[in-house]
């Protein structure tokens, strides 16, 4: 802190010699560097949190054309409505991204923990992606320990994690490949794990899969309208949960996510 009391943000680098026992110390000032991102998240929560209420007016809007018997819709006319709804439920989640992530980089995502039945969540998350799983016919195979009922910890964010490594799954894997979705005891802790039969990341990406804003190549390629933010909310939120995750991948075959998790947060 200043002598005024205010509080400033410093980075602190320390530098060392391969051959010397000297250390050169850095402190440098980054004050409004923070105060700029902590503008901008603020702005992007504000501003994201406003587009939910008239989103939800145009997917009401939308559905009711779809389901209105008194004036009903010709075939090109509900083909042009299911196609207005895919883009509302892609602008709506893409929403739903940019505000976690400010909620994330504000702090404001705090758990709250309580029981959490593993196998509930997982096959609740598989449910919700039923559309697109079936669209592809993807094989869902589930490796759940059945000695491990529940754990402690913050259900929304744990639901968060996974709706994000399951949808990737789901998106990057080819028709009538398989995702696989378990979880077992590691020690003290518990491991759960989603792996896919999908295109795979490329090797010499794999040290960027958790920036922001960023997506491997083939994906990009494959898929067009990802965000990038998806693993990047994943490893934000696990840190929040005092857990860690990991993955191995390899390009062509498939991908493994691993999250660990303190069986009581």
């Amino acid at each position: 802190e200043t002598e005024a009391g205010m509080l400033r943000w410093v980075r602190l680098s320390v530098f060392t010699h391969a051959h010397s026992r000297q250390r050169l110390v850095a402190l440098v000032d980054i004050t409004e560097q923070k105060r700029v991102d902590t503008a901008k998240s603020e702005f992007v929560a504000l501003a994201t949190h406003q587009l939910r209420t008239p989103i939800t007016g145009m997917r009401w809007s939308a559905e009711l054309m779809l389901v209105d018997e008194t004036e009903p819709l010709s075939d090109k006319q509900r083909q042009y409505v299911e196609r207005l709804l895919e883009s509302i439920g892609r602008l709506n989640t893409l929403v739903d991204d940019f505000l976690n992530v400010s909620r994330l980089e504000l702090g404001t995502l705090t758990p709250e923990p309580e029981p959490v039945g593993l196998a509930e969540l997982c096959d609740a998350v598989l449910e919700e992606q039923r559309a697109r799983i079936s669209e592809k016919q993807l094989s869902i195979e589930r490796d759940y320990d059945p000695e491990i009922a529940s754990i402690t910890t913050d259900p929304d964010l744990l639901r968060m994690a996974i709706v994000n490594l399951v949808s990737n799954a789901a998106k990057y894997t080819p028709e009538r490949g398989t995702v696989t979705v378990g979880f077992a005891r590691v020690g003290r802790d518990v491991s759960l794990t989603v792996s896919d039969t999908g295109m795979g990341i490329p090797i010499a990406e794999q040290d960027r899969v958790f920036e922001k804003i960023f997506r491997a190549s083939n994906a990009a390629q494959e898929v067009p309208d990802g965000t990038g933010l998806g693993l990047y909310i994943v490893k934000e939120v696990v840190d929040v949960l005092h857990g860690s995750i990991t993955f191995s991948s390899t390009e062509g075959h498939g991908t493994t996510f691993t999250i660990r998790l303190p069986r009581s947060l």
